[in-house]
């Protein structure tokens, strides 16, 4: 698929404008602020089960900039329920060590380590993540 530079570029851009609203906006609250956080959380999510490497890794790396600092527990809590299973159909895809792959597992890590209890309900299937992670990590 030849557009892949295109969404990959597009969520870049979309990454460093999170990091900069949410160092540079004070008032969380602001209509527009919330609006652009939302849209962007929806793309990220959207572009973790793209077909191009590159592009998953870009979208985990928006929302790990999504849920770092000091978001609110319901937002953090909003994020795993959306991404998770996204996030796992990529992790479960996965069959060698891709330049995707760390970005992945660092986004699930911190997804369990907000809310593991939340995180193993919403996949269902506590036994085969351990399955998963260890093809991904030998």
């Amino acid at each position: 698929n030849k557009e892949w530079e295109v969404r990959q570029g597009a969520l870049l851009a979309l990454k460093y404008t999170v990091i900069v609203m949410k160092s540079v906006v004070k008032n969380e609250s602001d209509e527009y602020h919330q609006e652009s956080l939302l849209v962007s959380r929806q793309v990220a999510i959207q572009c973790l089960e793209d077909r191009s490497d590159d592009v998953q890794s870009t979208a985990a790396q928006v929302l790990m900039a999504l849920i770092a600092g000091g978001e609110q527990v319901l937002e953090r809590q909003d994020i795993v329920r959306k991404a998770i299973n996204p996030l796992w159909s990529s992790l479960e895809a996965v069959r060698f060590v891709s330049s995707c792959t760390v970005d992945l597992v660092r986004l699930f890590s911190t997804l369990i380590s907000r809310d593991c209890a939340l995180v193993l309900a919403s996949l269902n299937m506590e036994s085969s993540v351990w399955g998963v992670l260890g093809r991904i990590l030998n």
